[in-house]
């Protein structure tokens, strides 16, 4: 896992890899119980699953897919080896797995700049526009990226040029993972500037109709100083405070990488009172290569990481939680010490997004490689302490392929009725695969 070099070529291989996805949920009856726990729900899609086929032309990659106010799913990704290069796509699901003809031209929206376009995340504003992050690519330059399309799938031509907005630092990597919007309808975008070899942690801010907010950092920028080599940020969330939360890695003299978390103050600053240097840095062994995928912020305030990292003995890669309390310190009650290394019997795991369900447990969504080589698509669920919910699935995980051969899994939603939804594409079919499971939840007293 080498992180540090991550070019345009391994960006590529990764974003197609991060965008073989799938789709579960649970589904809440009554005043206390659902309908199954893990189990498909076969009033989505055909028994449980929905696909379609963004472009007929290309290989479609899934990277990300959200909620919007009214219940329908939001998804973003990129085309591979189509005849028009790599462009950003878009689509809306209806609540029954159908694509929404609403939205673009039959469910499904394409926005093709010069160069390559690449899609890091989703997410709506309030007004159900939606929001996506990323990386736009020319062969003179690499820039952190934000777009928004009105709610129907039409670029937004008030913000930006033409609905999108750059962010060039200057040098030559500037990569964009993620974005997120705060009440008053400012963006924040994520990522690294640097060579791609010395990089460092970015915050862009934008202003409502898309340009750099000049009152933040320097020309609208905050770039970050943890130590170490080299840092990037890859997810980002607001907490309850409108105080920004990264997490990524830093990498070290020695080539390893380990997790950071960082979290800034309303000006833009490292915020002393998160570990007292506005950072923590997270190893789970020396010398390993690790990285945070997504993070999360539980009602208590505490920040949870998910990633992976190369740690195990025989080098298989393994899925990493770690959680923080709010003052940055590892909370102890969390596995061992604040961590979890998530191993299948020398199955290979990544995970690369975590949401908190509405009984407070903790879901990840990610891949499995098995020592065959055969690939799956992974949902695990654990309790708050840490441990896998046995009770959910196959001893608290499942393993899925759409049907196919093999997949591998990386956006998780969950809606409106607890239900999880997994989705991803599977490479040999270039289709896009969303499905659905049922959640048991606890008793209500």
């Amino acid at each position: 896992m080498d992180w540090q070099k991550f070019d345009s070529v391994e960006w590529r291989k990764c974003l197609v890899a991060a965008t073989l996805l799938i789709a579960l949920t649970g589904l809440v009856a009554g005043p206390g119980f659902a309908l199954g726990d893990g189990k498909p729900d076969n009033s989505y899609g055909t028994k449980g699953v929905a696909a379609f086929d963004a472009d007929p032309l290309s290989i479609d990659g899934l990277s990300d897919m959200t909620r919007d106010k009214i219940g329908r799913i939001v998804l973003g990704g990129t085309t591979y080896n189509g005849p028009g290069g790599n462009q950003a796509w878009f689509a809306r699901l209806k609540r029954d797995g159908s694509l929404d003809p609403s939205f673009g031209a039959g469910g499904v929206a394409l926005f093709a700049l010069p160069g390559s376009q690449f899609v890091s995340t989703v997410t709506t504003d309030s007004d159900g526009r939606i929001v996506a992050s990323g990386i736009w690519d020319t062969p003179m330059d690499r820039d952190m990226w934000v777009l928004r399309l009105n709610p129907d799938g039409t670029p937004d031509l008030g913000f930006g040029i033409g609905g999108g907005s750059n962010y060039d630092s200057g040098q030559d990597f500037d990569l964009g993972y993620g974005a997120a919007i705060a009440r008053d309808g400012l963006i924040y975008l994520v990522g690294s500037t640097g060579d791609g070899s010395v990089d460092r942690a970015t915050v862009v801010r934008y202003t409502t109709d898309g340009n750099v907010d000049p009152t933040w950092g320097i020309g609208g920028a905050v770039t970050l100083e943890v130590g170490g080599v080299s840092a990037r940020a890859l997810a980002i969330r607001l907490d309850r405070r409108g105080r920004v939360v990264l997490g990524g890695y830093r990498r070290n003299a020695n080539e390893s990488t380990d997790f950071v978390a960082i979290r800034l103050t309303r000006k833009g600053e490292l915020d002393p009172s998160f570990n007292k240097r506005g950072f923590k840095v997270i190893r789970f062994m020396r010398g390993q290569q690790a990285a945070v995928s997504d993070l999360a912020i539980d009602r208590r305030g505490r920040i949870l990481l998910a990633g992976a990292a190369d740690i195990a003995p025989d080098g298989v890669v393994d899925g990493l939680l770690a959680r923080l309390k709010p003052n940055g310190k590892p909370d102890r009650s969390f596995g061992r010490g604040g961590k979890v290394s998530q191993s299948l019997y020398g199955t290979r795991v990544t995970l690369a997004r975590i949401r908190l369900d509405r009984a407070g447990r903790i879901v990840a969504s990610g891949s499995a490689r098995r020592p065959t080589g055969v690939g799956r698509a992974l949902l695990l669920r654990f309790r708050s302490d840490g441990s896998l919910d046995r009770g959910f699935g196959k001893k608290g995980q499942l393993q899925l392929s759409f049907g196919e051969p093999e997949a591998s899994g990386s956006t998780l939603v969950i809606d409106s009725k607890g239900r999880y939804l997994l989705g991803g594409s599977v490479f040999d079919t270039g289709l896009v695969y969303v499905t659905r499971s049922l959640a048991k939840y606890p008793r209500r007293r």
